[in-house]
């Protein structure tokens, strides 16, 4: 009768530290996979939160395209739709390469890594450098359409004295 009680303790006491190494094992393993789903590879809305997690590192200062078969594939994971319409690996002045949305109205990169809008003084609309003081289907800003004939002047829809009509208002 007096070892009834002796190995009914041994085997709580086993229990209990079978059950305390394995929850310590169990949690530790979900603490590092919990740190790998709560993390987030690329913030994409809040850059400054991006560069605080990551040691203050801009995935965009990388050379993230690499030398892959595919490094406009790699860009798209860096940024993605719908923040970025078309992501690029393109080439920098100092001989990297870097992700671009060149889908973006980068006055840069407007629709492609190699066309700027800058020198020219246009602005990039939809991929497309134009200048904003004169086309009609960019009238002073990106989407602005003169209606019918009237021409844009100086940005302005029928700038000498026309209708100044405004297609999106």
């Amino acid at each position: 009768m007096n070892t009834v009680p002796k190995v009914w303790l041994l085997l709580v006491v086993i229990s209990a530290l079978w059950l305390v190494s394995v929850s310590a094992t169990d949690s530790d393993e979900l603490d590092f996979e919990d740190k790998l789903d709560t993390t987030p590879w690329i913030s994409t809305r809040q850059p400054g939160r991006f560069l605080l997690q990551n040691g203050g590192r801009n995935p965009q200062r990388r050379n993230w395209c690499g030398g892959g078969r595919a490094p406009n594939f790699a860009c798209r994971l860096i940024l993605p739709w719908p923040e970025f319409r078309n992501p690029q690996c393109c080439w920098t002045r100092n001989n990297n390469r870097r992700c671009f949305d060149v889908g973006a109205d980068n006055d840069l990169r407007c629709g492609s890594c190699t066309r700027s809008c800058r020198p020219s003084g246009r602005k990039c609309c939809g991929g497309v450098c134009v200048d904003l003081l004169s086309d009609r289907n960019n009238c002073g800003r990106c989407g602005n359409r003169c209606r019918g004939r009237v021409r844009c002047q100086n940005g302005i829809c029928g700038y000498n004295g026309g209708p100044r009509g405004d297609g999106d208002d």
